[in-house]
């Protein structure tokens, strides 16, 4: 099994590092990880 890394893909960076793009964020980890999420802390990955 071969595994990715989000590190490496540009448009997901894109995506995920926009802080309009919060409630998006906050509903994927909310059902991925069966949690509530209370606040996205968003930093630079470079």
């Amino acid at each position: 099994m071969k595994l990715y890394s989000c590190r490496y893909d540009v448009p997901f960076k894109e995506m995920m590092s926009k802080k309009e793009n919060e409630d998006l964020i906050k509903k994927i980890l909310e059902t991925a990880l069966k949690i509530k999420v209370k606040k996205i802390l968003i930093k630079n990955s470079e």
